[in-house]
């Protein structure tokens, strides 16, 4: 299940909580929306509900962020540097996955494969798209590279 605009862990509890009473006990990963300031604010208690709940994945959620903050979607994201750290720093505390928001210009390829490649610097697992177009992309970069592959098979 994806949640939309998650901004505290009462919401990831009472979201669960539903979950558990409309017959879906132990079953699936909830997936927030994390979008809006005040779920920001509030990241790290959100990613700490994962410990008690079925929240698994956080879903960025970057354009409505943007309009609740008036900041402008600018290449290099430097406005939302600041959101993207800290919900990777508090997916990775906790163990929860992160997916990067998705970018609107689907005529813009080589747009959306540079900032595929700054979501995984970043260190988010995948990217969310809008476009059957954006799918090779996204595969691509977010593809283990071989060295990658060798070094985890080697642990």
């Amino acid at each position: 299940m994806l949640a939309p605009k998650v901004n505290s862990a009462a919401d990831i509890v009472e979201l669960d909580n539903a979950l558990t009473e409309a017959g879906f006990a132990d079953t699936g990963t909830l997936w927030a929306m994390i979008e809006t300031p005040r779920a920001f604010l509030n990241i790290a208690e959100i990613a700490a509900a994962a410990k008690a709940t079925r929240l698994g994945v956080f879903v960025l959620g970057l354009n409505d962020y943007a309009k609740e903050t008036r900041a402008r979607a600018i290449p290099g994201r430097a406005p939302f540097h600041y959101a993207l750290g800290a919900a990777i720093a508090a997916a990775r505390a906790e163990g929860v996955t992160a997916i990067d928001g998705v970018y609107n210009d689907i005529a813009d390829q080589r747009g959306f494969e540079d900032e595929c490649k700054q979501g995984l610097d970043f260190g988010f697992d995948g990217k969310t798209l809008i476009h059957p177009s954006q799918i090779e992309t996204a595969n691509t970069v977010f593809a283990p590279s071989a060295e990658e592959i060798a070094r985890a098979r080697a642990r």
